[in-house]
């Protein structure tokens, strides 16, 4: 509040010798201009997945733990930029592997469920082949995986293909250790516009399962209408090209027209009813 710092203000402008204070905020934006202006400012930012896989190195050599580097890299990523996160999941899995930190083992620990199903998931998307794509996720779930989990790496995966085709960038697809043939095909199988509706639709996926009382219905149905890519933006495709309408207003004017004519059909049934009956008199 601005009377805190009133009155921390006068402790700051007369330091006693033998105190330093540290002040850690978010908002750094709300600290008046008077206390910064009396402190050495240093902005933290996120650590890279190369440094945390560095340092967990490190900490695994120094510990005399055998470990894979792919396991590292997995955590390092998962960590999402704070060592402190690295740290604490290299301890979790060190203490549930068995001084041996494999890529299988850490996947298993994390709940993820690695590239080789996101790949077989691709490749199944590409392919618009429904039969395997409700068996890899009926395996999730024999598996116990978390649904959202699976929407979340599998939306990372095609954000990093998005990077690729939109700059060339494979250390854009850092959530796995793809190697650049992968990415190459994998990125080839899709144009820029399909990759962008894909990562909306399981973004609006993830917010179904989070809500839905059968998570499973949802994920199915979005990872079904992704195989069928053409089909599910048809109707949205008819409005793209026309300026000032949006697709929710282009959703609305069809479900307009159709309910003219619904009326068009009543109306003619009962202007029509009393003619036919007078007839008959």
């Amino acid at each position: 509040t601005t009377e805190a710092f009133n009155a921390l203000l006068k402790t700051l402008e007369e330091p006693p010798p033998h105190v330093v204070f540290i002040m850690a905020t978010t908002e750094a934006h709300k600290v008046p201009a008077t206390i910064q202006s009396r402190c050495q400012r240093y902005d933290f930012k996120r650590i890279t997945v190369d440094d945390i896989f560095g340092r967990l190195k490190t900490v695994a050599d120094d510990m005399e733990i055998s470990y894979d580097d792919e396991a590292l890299r997995m955590i390092a990523v998962k960590a999402d930029g704070g060592m402190r996160d690295a740290l604490s999941l290299l301890d979790q899995c060190i203490a549930l592997s068995e001084q041996s930190l494999t890529l299988a083992r850490v996947q298993q620990l994390l709940g993820l469920v690695g590239k080789e199903w996101l790949d077989r998931m691709i490749e199944a998307i590409q392919g618009r082949n429904a039969a395997d794509v409700l068996e890899m996720v009926n395996e999730l779930i024999q598996s116990g995986k978390d649904l959202q989990q699976v929407l979340g790496e599998l939306g990372m995966h095609f954000r990093g293909l998005m990077i690729f085709k939109a700059a060339g960038l494979i250390d854009g697809v850092e959530y796995y250790a793809s190697d650049s043939d992968t990415v190459k095909k994998q990125a080839a199988g899709f144009t820029q516009e399909q990759i962008v509706w894909i990562i909306r639709r399981l973004h609006d996926a993830s917010s179904e399962v989070k809500w839905s009382p059968q998570p499973r219905i949802a994920v199915e149905a979005a990872l079904l209408e992704i195989c069928q890519w053409e089909g599910a933006v048809k109707d949205q495709s008819a409005f793209r090209d026309k300026p000032g309408i949006s697709i929710d207003e282009g959703r609305i004017a069809q479900l307009e027209k159709k309910l003219a004519q619904v009326m068009g059909m009543l109306r003619q049934g009962v202007s029509a009813a009393p003619a036919d009956n007078r007839g008959k008199r």
